[in-house]
C-alpha cells in the first residue's frame, strides 16, 4: 500500500454534492490506499491484534503485514489445497488461519511454524463459510448442507453435524459472550438459529413461502416455456421476509442487531435481542403469562392455540414469547448485496452489492446516510474498531476511514460556521485602518483593546501583508 496522502471521497448518493439533506448524519469517508495484486482475491480475514490481514488468491493464502505494508509469508505453495480457495478465517488469539476450498478441504495453517498443523476432509462440495467460536472449536459449511462444529482436544479432532435441506454459503456466531449460538443462512432464504450445546434449532427467520415459484416463473417469462402456464407468479406478499438466498450474515458488537444480505437485492436489520436469553429465562417468560392476575389474561379461548405458537394477540399488538427475530429496516440495492458490516457503535451499517456500491445506513432511523461507488464490485468488507473499512474488490483491497457525525457534533459545526460567518462580515464593516489594526493585535497575541488574546493563525499573514500595501 502506497503512503500517499488520503483522498478525500465524494458522496455518490448525492452525485458528489457536499450539501447538507436534513435529518441525516454527516458522513466523511476518505481513501487511504489501494493494494492491487495480480491475481483475483477470493476471500479475505483480518486480525487487527496481531496486525495482520490474510488474503487468499488461488491455491494461496498471503499473510499482509499492515504495519509494513508488506507480504509476510505466504501458505500453500509446498502443498494444502488442490483447489482455489473459497474462504478462511483467524481464530481469536492469532496463531492459526483455516481455509477452506473447492476440494472440500480445510486447512488449518500454523502461523509461527508457517506450515499445515492439520487437514480436515468431512466436507462434500465447496466451502463457504468458516469461523472460530474459541481456539479450538471451528464451525465450517458448505453445499453439501452440513455445518460441521469441529473440536480439538490434543490430537483428536471431533466433529458435531449440524445437516441443512439446502447448502449453507454463510454462518456467524450470534456473539463471542454467547458462544452457544451459531445463526446460519441457507440458499433457500431461512436462516436457522442453533443452540450448539443442545444441538437444536431454537428460531427460524423463514423467506417468503413462493419466493422461488416466482423467481423461476420470471426467468422463464423470456423463454416462452411451456411449463410457466402452471406457474403463477404473485407479488411479494410479506416485505418483512427475505425472496432469495442468503448470502451473508453479519451481527452487530452488542449482539442486538442482525444482518441479512440475499439475492433479492436488499439487506434486512432484525433485532434479536432475545437470542441472548437462557433456555431458563425463556421458560420464565412463558410460565409468566398464564399466572393469576396478570394483566394479558383476557379470558381469551384461543389464548392456548396463540401461545403455542409462540404469540400473544391483545387487541393490535404482538406479544412474541421465546426466541424470535423483529425485522427494523429493509436496506435496497440494484443489485444482490452480498456483504454487510457494523460498526463499532452500533449505530451504523454499511452495505456492498453487486451493483458496485458501498452504501452507509442508519440502523436508529434507517435510512441512507452516504455511498461509495468502487470500481468493482465489493465481494467482502470488514469494518474495524477504529472506522476503517476494508472493501475487497476483484484483485484490490480498498482501505477507507470513515466518520459519522453524531447529532451534537453536527449542532457544534454548525454553530462555529455561523461565528465565523458573523466574524467575517463584522471585519468587512471595518474601516482599513481597524482591520490592520485587528489583525496585528492577533498576530502579537494581543486583542484590539490591548488585552492578551488568541494568537493568529498564519493565514492572517497574508491578509497583513495586504493591510501594510493599502497602507502604504
Amino acid at each position: 500500500m502506497g503512503k500517499n496522502q488520503p483522498v478525500k471521497v465524494q458522496d455518490a448518493s448525492t452525485q458528489g454534492g457536499t450539501y447538507r439533506i436534513a435529518g441525516r448524519r454527516l458522513v466523511t469517508a476518505m481513501l487511504h490506499s489501494c493494494l492491487v495484486l495480480d491475481s483475483f482475491i477470493a476471500c479475505f480475514d483480518l486480525h487487527p491484534a496481531i496486525g495482520k490481514a490474510a488474503l487468499c488468491t488461488g491455491k494461496l493464502a498471503h499473510i499482509y503485514d499492515l504495519e509494513d505494508n508488506t507480504v509476510a509469508f505466504t501458505l500453500g505453495k509446498a502443498g494444502g489445497h488442490r483447489l482455489p480457495i473459497r474462504s478462511c478465517a483467524f481464530n481469536a488469539s492469532g496463531t492459526l488461519l483455516a481455509t477452506g476450498g473447492e476440494d472440500s478441504r480445510i486447512v488449518i495453517w500454523n502461523l509461527f511454524r508457517q506450515r499445515t498443523d492439520k487437514i480436515l476432509e468431512q466436507h462434500q462440495g465447496n466451502l463457504y463459510a468458516l469461523q472460530f467460536l474459541s481456539d479450538d472449536r471451528l464451525a465450517s459449511s458448505g453445499d453439501d448442507g452440513k455445518v460441521i462444529l469441529w473440536e480439538r482436544a490434543g490430537t483428536q479432532v471431533f466433529t458435531s453435524v449440524f445437516q441443512h435441506p439446502a447448502p449453507v454459503r454463510t454462518l456467524v456466531l450470534h456473539d463471542h459472550r454467547y458462544p452457544q449460538r451459531l445463526l446460519t443462512g441457507r440458499t433457500d432464504g431461512t436462516v436457522d438459529v442453533w443452540d450448539v450445546a443442545q444441538s437444536t434449532i431454537i428460531d427460524a427467520i423463514l423467506p417468503e413461502s413462493d419466493w422461488q415459484e416466482r423467481e423461476l416463473a420470471q426467468e422463464l417469462n423470456g423463454a416462452g416455456h411451456a411449463l410457466l402456464s402452471f406457474l403463477t407468479p404473485k407479488p411479494p406478499s410479506d416485505q418483512d421476509h427475505h425472496a432469495g438466498s442468503i448470502l451473508h450474515l453479519a451481527m452487530s458488537p452488542s449482539g442486538a442487531f442482525l444482518a441479512t444480505c440475499s439475492t433479492d437485492k436488499t439487506c434486512k436489520v432484525w433485532n434479536v435481542l432475545s437470542y441472548q436469553r437462557e433456555d431458563t429465562e425463556v421458560t420464565e417468560t412463558s410460565t409468566d403469562t398464564r399466572e393469576p392476575g396478570n394483566r394479558i389474561d383476557v379470558w381469551d379461548e384461543g389464548l392456548d392455540n396463540a401461545e403455542d405458537n409462540n404469540e400473544l394477540h391483545i387487541g393490535n399488538v404482538d406479544f412474541k414469547l421465546g426466541y424470535h427475530a423483529d425485522v427494523l429496516w429493509t436496506l435496497k440495492h440494484e443489485a444482490p448485496v452480498v456483504s454487510a458490516s457494523f460498526n463499532r457503535d452500533n449505530d451504523l451499517i454499511i452495505t456492498g452489492a453487486l451493483d458496485c456500491t458501498l452504501r452507509f445506513w442508519s440502523v436508529r432511523k434507517g435510512n441512507l446516510l452516504f455511498q461509495i461507488n468502487t470500481p468493482a464490485a465489493p465481494r467482502q468488507i470488514m469494518v474495524t474498531e477504529t472506522s476503517y473499512l476494508y472493501a475487497i474488490c476483484d484483485n484490490r483491497v480498498l482501505l477507507f476511514s470513515f466518520k459519522a457525525a453524531k447529532e451534537t457534533d453536527v449542532l457544534a459545526e454548525l454553530e462555529a460556521q455561523r461565528l465565523q460567518l458573523a466574524q467575517q462580515q463584522r471585519q468587512e464593516q471595518m474601516d482599513p485602518a481597524q482591520r490592520y489594526k485587528t489583525l496585528l493585535a492577533q498576530e502579537r497575541g494581543e486583542s484590539a483593546d490591548g488585552e492578551d488574546g488568541p494568537r493568529a493563525f498564519v493565514a492572517f499573514s497574508f491578509r497583513i501583508r495586504s493591510a501594510v500595501f493599502f497602507q502604504d
